[in-house]
């Protein structure tokens, strides 16, 4: 069938589920409403992915009807012309039914060792943490306090989390690909009791991608390094902003010697260095990919919270090197010089609560 203007590969191939416990058609995409009633709580995996409103959606999509939730992909093709939605159908272009479906998972937990400046808070509890003990949490994003609060990872039981996991597990054969976000994946007792539980024939035919900061490689009896012993490959992304003490800033409190020597001992396994480009960054993405010379880097524009995005910064023809169409895209938006001052508060803000100021 021909593909229309609005078809996504996303909702063919993929079951995301955000920190919110939400099932959504990508990692971009908002809440699609046809689909908002239907969260991890209540609904396993593989019945939203059959389901009768996930159906209609794809069937919508070749008819060239716009789709819920997708409107940033829409309104970034109407910018510059391009998306993620172009980006993943590019990628995955052969893909045209229902088979090796890719699970996104974010159930596993939200522990993490880091406080990024631009993760969000319910992605990290450290962020979590800090963001409360500094007085900051409604400076944090466009979203607010209330929803700040309501995003948090629910605390799900081991029996709920079972339930999850088995669904998946019965369904395993038409599993090609697990990835798996936090928090710090490695720091998640679920996440590895989960790879546990994969039989080993199946795992064979399942590649593993995993979203990390890389600052530990072994957890308790458990190591990266065993992965791809029992599954077909483990691919890491690595979320890194910079290097030496710009790294620090960013990505506090990481320690870069230990990170740079975990780049070693995994550079077989690494897909790509993921650099979230914000106003932190934005003037040295060439130093970064040079300083990163063996590996491939991905650059990805922070989207929230807005007061770091890079659409905001007053001196955009400053910037000398743009690596990708998603950042130029970001920086032909147009800009808040509100937004601007609210993120230099809220990183001066933070920077004097770390420094006991």
């Amino acid at each position: 069938m021909e593909k229309s203007l609005t078809y996504c590969v996303k909702a063919f191939n993929e079951i995301y589920s955000d920190s919110a416990n939400r099932y959504r058609l990508c990692c971009h995409a908002d809440v699609n409403k046809s689909i908002s009633h239907m969260t991890t709580d209540n609904t396993l995996p593989f019945d939203y992915f059959l389901s009768d409103e996930l159906e209609k959606i794809r069937n919508d999509m070749f008819d060239g009807k716009n789709i819920d939730g997708c409107e940033g992909c829409y309104n970034d093709e109407k910018v510059n012309g391009y998306s993620h939605r172009l980006m993943y159908n590019e990628k995955y272009k052969n893909v045209s039914e229902v088979k090796n479906v890719i699970t996104k998972l974010k159930n596993f937990g939200s522990r993490c060792n880091l406080g990024c400046y631009m993760c969000r808070p319910y992605d990290s509890s450290t962020r979590r943490q800090e963001l409360k003990s500094a007085g900051l949490v409604d400076v944090w994003n466009d979203l607010g306090l209330t929803e700040f609060e309501k995003e948090w990872v629910h605390n799900v039981s081991s029996k709920e989390v079972e339930i999850f996991n088995n669904n998946i597990l019965d369904n395993i054969d038409k599993v090609g690909e697990v990835k798996i976000f936090g928090g710090e994946p490695v720091l998640l007792d679920r996440m590895w009791q989960f790879l546990d539980s994969v039989d080993d024939s199946d795992a064979k035919q399942i590649d593993i991608v995993m979203s990390t900061n890389l600052t530990q490689i072994k957890y308790k009896d458990w190591s990266l390094l065993n992965i791809d012993k029992k599954f077909k490959s483990l691919k890491l992304m690595v979320s890194c902003d910079h290097y030496g003490k710009q790294l620090e800033f960013i990505r506090y409190p990481i320690d870069v010697k230990q990170f740079e020597q975990n780049l070693q001992i995994m550079k077989d396994h690494i897909i790509f260095i993921a650099c979230t480009v914000s106003v932190l960054n934005v003037f040295d993405l060439k130093k970064i990919e040079e300083y990163y010379k063996d590996f491939a880097v991905s650059f990805e524009p922070v989207y929230s919270p807005a007061s770091l995005s890079i659409k905001n910064i007053p001196n955009k023809d400053d910037i000398d090197y743009i690596p990708n169409q998603l950042v130029k895209t970001e920086l032909l938006k147009t800009a808040s010089d509100d937004e601007f001052k609210k993120g230099n508060a809220y990183i001066q803000a933070l920077q004097n609560y770390r420094r006991g100021v």
